[in-house]
């Protein structure tokens, strides 16, 4: 019998629970509903932004430029702490058109140095931004965050549209 479970087998339930969430405390882990989330939906609420919740960890935000091209950037509260974007299926492309698309992924990965432009296997690109350590108290960097992304899809989408 290991140490850890010679110290489990004497505890209770309670006792148990305790110890794991003191360690998720001292190791900075918080739940996946966490206060990122919180924070993310409270920022969408008071900016009169729609979204829907697709996870407890998840929401997605469908985002219009006035001239009718939508983007959908789902939004997650990482584990550890910290949000990630992920704005997918921004073009489909025939199988051919891979090779150019990939070519144009690492051209934006050098433009914009702050988001990931990646190609799925299924022939569509998608572009990613990490916040890594959030701190829920600032609002205002989860606004700028979220303000970037979406700057960065529209700037990027008319040369990533002639992919398909």
């Amino acid at each position: 019998m290991t140490d850890i479970e010679e110290t489990l087998e004497g505890m209770s339930a309670d006792e148990i629970e305790e110890l794991m969430e003191q360690l998720k405390r001292e190791f900075g882990v918080v739940d996946k509903s966490g206060p990122c989330m919180s924070a993310v939906k409270g920022l969408l609420d008071s900016l009169n932004i729609k979204y829907s919740q697709l996870d407890s960890d998840c929401v997605s935000v469908a985002v219009g430029d006035g001239d009718g091209t939508t983007v959908y950037t789902r939004i997650f509260s990482l584990e550890r702490g910290g949000i990630h974007l992920s704005t997918r299926d921004l073009v489909s492309f025939a199988h051919e058109r891979r090779p150019r698309a990939l070519e144009l992924a690492c051209e934006l990965n050098s433009r914009y140095r702050f988001a990931k432009f990646c190609v799925d296997d299924d022939d569509t690109m998608h572009a990613e931004m990490d916040l890594p350590g959030y701190d829920e108290a600032n609002l205002a960097v989860l606004k700028e965050f979220l303000a970037s992304m979406v700057r960065v899809c529209f700037d990027a989408l008319p040369e990533i549209l002639k992919l398909g």
